[in-house]
């Protein structure tokens, strides 16, 4: 058995790769401003651009989103328990990281707990630039602290993080198909999966 030093590690995104979170956003902004819109039309990761409100309201959102009651009632994205046990049984060491403000990490703990989804570490990462508590503490990382790290491929659903990702660490990136990633030059790096099916049928017969 390998020792846990000499594992690769994988880079996986947290927020609609392992949780479905976009779904309770559109719950939360109905819920809130009696708006609803389909999921499908979540066609911009700005969510002040594709759900037309502004970014007072958006914060609100994101606040009732990163309570620990919401958190704790997102399901699981399809088959992404599976995928990571699959995964960690191939011997990789698995790191979640998120753009989640850091202040969830408990509940995003509690989360992870409940549906036995293995991982070994969980970094908070500023990725979008967003300002406020939870994105500014000593604890939070940088992209610029990503371009240091090493992994051996990743799972994002954001294009705009993948390509960052291709850019600076050239390794393989996954990149699950969302409506909000449709548009937009990707590279060779980046391979976009239908859900996690896919990702465990590529990883099974060529391993990373």
């Amino acid at each position: 058995m390998m020792m846990e030093d000499d594992r690769k590690t994988v880079y996986i995104d947290f927020d609609d790769v392992l949780c479905s979170t976009a779904e309770s956003l559109l719950e939360i902004l109905f819920e809130q401003y009696g708006k609803k819109i389909s999921y499908d039309n979540l066609t911009h990761f700005d969510l002040s651009t594709c759900m037309n409100i502004s970014n007072d309201k958006v914060g609100r959102i994101l606040d009732i989103a990163h309570s620990d009651e919401k958190i704790l009632q997102n399901d699981p994205v399809h088959n992404a328990s599976e995928a990571l046990s699959m995964i960690a049984e191939m011997g990789y060491a698995i790191e979640i990281v998120t753009g989640r403000p850091r202040f969830t990490k408990t509940a995003s703990e509690a989360w992870l707990s409940t549906y036995r989804i293995p991982y070994d570490h969980i970094y908070f990462v500023n990725k979008y630039a967003r300002q406020g508590d939870g994105y500014g503490d000593a604890e939070t990382l940088s992209l610029e602290d990503i371009k240091k790290m090493h992994f051996s491929f990743a799972v994002e659903d954001s294009l705009d993080t993948a390509v960052f990702i291709s850019n600076h660490l050239n390794i393989p990136v996954f990149l699950l198909d969302r409506p909000w990633n449709k548009k937009g030059a990707a590279d060779a790096n980046i391979k976009r999966c239908r859900g996690w099916g896919q990702i465990m049928e590529t990883l099974s017969k060529n391993p990373v």
